[in-house]
C-alpha cells in the first residue's frame, strides 16, 4: 500500500502544472462581467426609481387617507397643505405636507383655536417632484370640498414612473399612472 502512494505521489507531481488563470482566461471573465454588469445596472437602477415612486404615490395617498378618516372620526374639517405647518398659495408639494384640523376655515393653523396639527411630512427623495393643488378639504362627513390632482414625477422625467393621485368630490384617494398591469391609466401633466 505504501509503494502505491509513493508512485502516485511522484506521478502527481510531474504530470500536474501550477495552478493559476492564464490571460486569456482572465480576458474572457472580466468580458463576460463586464457584458452582466451592462445589462443589470439599468435594470436595477430602474427598479430602484420605479419602487421609490411607487412607495411616494403610497405615502402620500395614506396621508389622505388618513386626514380624511380623521375628518369624520372628530366630526371637523381637515385640510391638508403642502409645507410644514399651515397653508401657503404655493402648489410645490415635494417640499413635505401637513394635515391639521381646520376649525375656522381660514387656511392657517391657530393653536389658540384648538386647531390640531395631525401630520407633518418631510421632502420627498430622490429628485421627486408632487406638484397640483394649494390645498385638499376633507368635511366632516369624509367627502372632498372639491375634486383635486397631485402629479407625482421623478427626477429623470420619464413618463413610464409618473403618477398622479386623484381625490374625487366623495372623498375617495386613488393613484394611477402609466397603463400596466392592475394600475388606471391617467393624463399626468409634470413640469
Amino acid at each position: 500500500l505504501t509503494r502505491n502512494l509513493e508512485s502516485l505521489s511522484e506521478r502527481g507531481w510531474k504530470s500536474t502544472r501550477c495552478g493559476g488563470f492564464t490571460l486569456i482566461e482572465l480576458m474572457v471573465t472580466i468580458t463576460l462581467v463586464a457584458i452582466v454588469m451592462g445589462i443589470g445596472v439599468p435594470s436595477y437602477k430602474n427598479l430602484v426609481v420605479k419602487n421609490r415612486i411607487q412607495t411616494q404615490a403610497s405615502e402620500i395617498r395614506s396621508s389622505l387617507a388618513m386626514a380624511r378618516v380623521e375628518a369624520i372620526r372628530r366630526g371637523l374639517r381637515v385640510r391638508v397643505c403642502p409645507g410644514e405647518s399651515g397653508c401657503n398659495d404655493s402648489t410645490n408639494w415635494h417640499g413635505g405636507w401637513n394635515s391639521f384640523v381646520d376649525r375656522d376655515n381660514d387656511n392657517a393653523r391657530e393653536e389658540a383655536e384648538n386647531e390640531t396639527q395631525l401630520e407633518v411630512h418631510i421632502s420627498l427623495d430622490g429628485g421627486s417632484t408632487l406638484t397640483g393643488t394649494k390645498h385638499v378639504i376633507f368635511k366632516s362627513d369624509g367627502t372632498a370640498a372639491d375634486a383635486r390632482t397631485l402629479n407625482l414625477c421623478t427626477a429623470d422625467g420619464d413618463a413610464r414612473h409618473r403618477r398622479s393621485i386623484r381625490i374625487s368630490n366623495v372623498g375617495r384617494v386613488r393613484v394611477c399612472g402609466p397603463p400596466a398591469a392592475g394600475e388606471p391609466a391617467c393624463d399626468i401633466n409634470c413640469l
